[in-house]
């Protein structure tokens, strides 16, 4: 599950870089020309810069870093709009002209709802905080422009709060019965792939264990010629030297004709085993596992 998790921080974390940084080089210039170069258009520009650094320091892990590295990174690319949502306001609330002043907060709120990041407490632990950071703003142009210049505050902010932090709750409980199900299929998939090595293993103990015992039985015969004797060596040779291989890498997984011009099937029982333990099957040790006994 741990895989599906960093898959899915990682892509959000990229996807809210990317937005990120698009609108805040699209905020430099206008505000520029609405609030001047400091600090509005500074802050957007610096904005900018950080989301462009995080997005290219995603993409080019390739989700090999944890799901907690991913959501510290998502925090650091929504921490600064606690301070570029300030000064805007404040201008308009001194000059008289405010006109929703926590409409930025309410968008970043539901901006954190629709592309959350994976963790739960993150994601609720940011929509808290932007929630007290308007009503931190809300006290703060209450008192310079009065409370009659935002009518419906704290109220559509408290509303806010809770519609996003519903959505984002209820994404979060799809996305974990998303999860479970690509889980199941993994374990389905590992099961699988550990019956055809069973599978394998059983048909390629079997002839060397018979060899074996044909072998004894002749050998446990009186009056055999050493000829005889010799050729039935050389085939329980042959047989161990079969069994041996369990334990050998490098082998290929095909089925290749063997000195009989008959099938057999060679498997690399390291790669096989490895492959089925990152599937999340129970790991099983190479080499110390008995060797099947001949089917009736």
């Amino acid at each position: 599950m741990r895989i599906h998790e960093r898959a899915a921080a990682y892509r959000n974390t990229r996807l809210v870089a990317g937005l990120v940084f698009a609108i805040a080089v699209a905020a430099v210039p206008l505000g520029v020309m609405t609030y001047g170069w400091w600090p509005q258009g500074c802050g957007d520009a610096l904005h900018a810069l950080l989301a462009l650094g995080v997005g290219l320091v995603v993409h080019r892990s390739h989700a090999r870093w944890s799901a907690h590295a991913y959501d510290a990174l998502y925090v650091l690319l929504t921490l600064p709009y606690l301070a570029t949502t300030w000064w805007p306001q404040l201008v308009e609330a001194r000059a008289g002209t405010l006109s929703e002043p926590l409409l930025t907060s309410h968008f970043i709120m539901l901006g954190l709802a629709i592309l959350p990041p994976r963790s739960l407490r993150v994601a609720l632990s940011l929509i808290g905080l932007f929630t007290l950071h308007a009503l931190v703003m809300w006290d703060a142009m209450a008192r310079i422009a009065g409370a009659a210049a935002l009518p419906r505050e704290p109220w559509l902010t408290l509303f806010f709060a809770g519609i996003t932090g519903g959505v984002c709750w209820s994404r979060w409980k799809r996305q974990e019965l998303e999860l479970r199900f690509a889980l199941i299929a993994t374990r389905a998939d590992a099961l699988a792939r550990f019956n055809r090595i069973l599978l394998g293993l059983r048909d390629r103990a079997n002839t060397p264990l018979q060899t074996l015992e044909i072998g004894m039985t002749l050998l446990a015969e009186r009056g055999a010629d050493p000829a005889r004797q010799a050729r039935v060596i050389a085939l329980m040779r042959g047989a161990v030297s079969q069994l041996s291989a369990f334990r050998l890498p490098g082998t290929q997984a095909v089925l290749a004709p063997d000195a009989n011009g008959l099938a057999s099937l060679s498997i690399d029982l390291e790669r096989e085993l490895a492959e089925v333990q990152a599937l999340g099957a129970p790991s099983i040790p190479v080499g110390r596992a008995r060797s099947p006994r001949r089917s009736p």
